[in-house]
């Protein structure tokens, strides 16, 4: 994993970035006297291309300062785009397709791969009950931060999505590994996979994100072997998102595929 620094810019942020640091174990860079953020971080940290996090307006951001023009990210519940999405396509959104199960209008999902827990979210906002995994600390700690400020925040619906999702610092694999081993059941309706893969064609704004997700969690997939245990668990349903020409995950067959433009989402039906 590429080595990450935390940075505190204000004040009013020393003690939390303070704790931050000691909890993740991680270096911490201390500019709030600096005149030029940007060029006093390149010089601290040379050429080693160190990943930054850091908060402000109560936010926790990551960046990367080999790219410097762009926006850091965050994760961020209440954001206008976000709510756009959770509010503007409803049932047609092409992920509550592939989860439907017939007579069962809320289901218990267990998100496995988490990443910027967009789809956690828009999961919850129709109901769901959703248990999220994410493996990498520092991303999990975005994820808590985004939590936090979703719970404060004046609107109902993402103050109730969000206490609908269960998120976990964990390894999916080991995870429904221990499931299994310690009662031989997965109590999931359906189990949700969307691992990352090196797609063609992205916007900026998705190849950023995909580029700071890869520096987090390394080159390693475990997609594959999620799926081969999900594949021995009794939920109803596995539902993997691909895009649209990709190879089927680990060559597995889908039982069917739900197609769209630029995504494609594979049915697992596990063999009970």
């Amino acid at each position: 994993m590429q080595e990450v620094v935390v940075v505190v810019f204000d004040d009013i942020y020393l003690e939390q970035s303070k704790v931050l640091a000691k909890k993740l174990g991680l270096s911490l860079l201390d500019l709030r006297n600096s005149t030029n953020t940007k060029a006093n971080i390149k010089q601290q940290e040379g050429e080693n291309n160190k990943l930054n996090i850091f908060y402000k307006e109560d936010l926790l951001y990551i960046n990367n300062e080999s790219s410097l023009k762009q926006k850091p990210l965050c994760i961020d519940f209440t954001n206008n785009k976000l709510l756009h999405r959770l509010t503007a396509q409803g049932v047609s959104e092409p992920l509550l397709k592939a989860i439907n199960l017939k007579n069962r209008s809320k289901l218990k999902v267990l998100d496995a791969t988490c990443g910027m827990a967009r789809d956690s979210i828009l999961l919850a906002f129709n109901g769901h009950i959703v248990d999220s995994i994410e493996r990498n600390n520092i991303l999990f700690e975005l994820i808590l931060n985004g939590v936090s400020k979703a719970r404060k925040c004046a609107i109902p619906s993402i103050v109730n999505a969000v206490n609908r999702i269960n998120f976990i610092n964990a390894n999916s694999e080991k995870y429904l590994n221990e499931l299994l081993i310690s009662n031989d059941e997965v109590y999931y309706d359906v189990i949700y996979l969307d691992p990352m893969f090196p797609e063609k064609n992205k916007t900026a704004l998705v190849k950023k994100e995909s580029q700071l997700l890869q520096s987090l969690h390394g080159l390693e997939d475990d997609g594959n072997l999620i799926l081969n245990i999900a594949l021995k668990s009794n939920c109803k349903k596995i539902v993997v998102k691909r895009p649209l020409h990709a190879p089927y995950l680990g060559n597995h067959n889908p039982t069917s595929s739900h197609k769209y433009k630029t995504t494609r989402f594979d049915i697992y039906i596990p063999l009970q």
